[in-house]
């Protein structure tokens, strides 16, 4: 289970982590069970659960139209992946200037690893640590370059 900061807990990702966890509660707890229910009670239920997917679905669309300011803020969370999907929410030049430092090619100069290996890495799910822990280390080796302009 993801815990987010206190901060994010009732935002729009908080939102749509507890209505995802109340949806998968329901599809393994409730559902099953549903034809053993009283009319009344199954159609409460359903009608309960149609309005969380239906809520998680605006949520969603509205992540999507705001993505840039989302991905930022996952970023801030250290997802270098989306949570659903593992597929990368920003480039690996994106995350590497949101943790500071100036670019790729500083750290391509800085290690010799090449940009088309360290981008490799960062959309490796298997790797992906091992960029940012790259990325740690050209930071904190070289705060002068990264704040130059």
């Amino acid at each position: 289970m993801i815990k987010l900061t206190p901060q994010l807990q009732d935002s729009i990702i908080g939102q749509a982590l507890k209505l995802k966890s109340s949806i998968s509660y329901f599809e393994e707890n409730t559902a099953p069970f549903i034809n053993e229910m009283e009319k009344w009670e199954a159609k409460e239920y359903t009608q309960v659960n149609d309005e969380m997917v239906a809520k998680l679905e605006e949520i969603k669309s509205s992540l999507i139209e705001n993505e840039k300011f989302w991905n930022e803020e996952l970023a801030m969370l250290d997802f270098g992946c989306c949570f659903h999907c593992k597929v990368p929410l920003m480039t690996a030049s994106e995350y590497v200037k949101s943790r500071g430092v100036k670019s790729l090619r500083l750290i391509t100069d800085k290690t010799g690893v090449s940009k088309e290996t360290l981008i490799n890495w960062w959309n490796n799910e298997k790797k992906v640590d091992l960029f940012k822990i790259v990325v740690e280390g050209v930071k904190c080796g070289t705060v002068d370059n990264a704040d130059e302009s």
